[in-house]
């Protein structure tokens, strides 16, 4: 039997699924914490997946129904929006600021790279 070290061997990363869901805080101070992440094999999966995490962050906090945060799930275009841009390669991200908290709940085409330069431009905009 050989003492074989799996670690060692290169292999390129390949992603479960087409599409990742991440959920994360981002503090004022400290390093950014990903609270929830998951794989979606399809854009119309992936779109669901958003808007459930939405939805269960919302709760998880406490927001009101109707907060402006929020309208985004109330919105007739927005799942539409959210597919189209999935779709067409690009990331969608929703930005909820709690306290000094900002969450970002994020779609992405798992190969993406740039997605972290994608979140933080909607950081810097909001």
């Amino acid at each position: 039997m050989t003492d074989q070290n799996v670690f060692v061997r290169a292999r390129p990363w390949t992603p479960t699924a087409p599409f990742w869901c991440t959920v994360t805080a981002y503090y004022q101070w400290g390093q950014p914490i990903t609270l929830w992440s998951g794989g979606a094999d399809s854009v119309r999966l992936a779109v669901k997946v958003l808007r459930d995490r939405v939805e269960a962050l919302a709760d998880d906090l406490g927001l009101p129904e109707g907060d402006e945060q929020l309208l985004w799930l109330d919105a007739p275009a927005a799942e539409g929006r959210a597919a189209d841009d999935l779709a067409k390669g690009r990331s969608h991200a929703i930005a909820i600021t709690h306290g000094a908290v900002v969450y970002i709940v994020n779609a992405t085409r798992a190969a993406r790279a740039e997605t972290g330069a994608a979140i933080h431009d909607l950081l810097c905009s909001a």
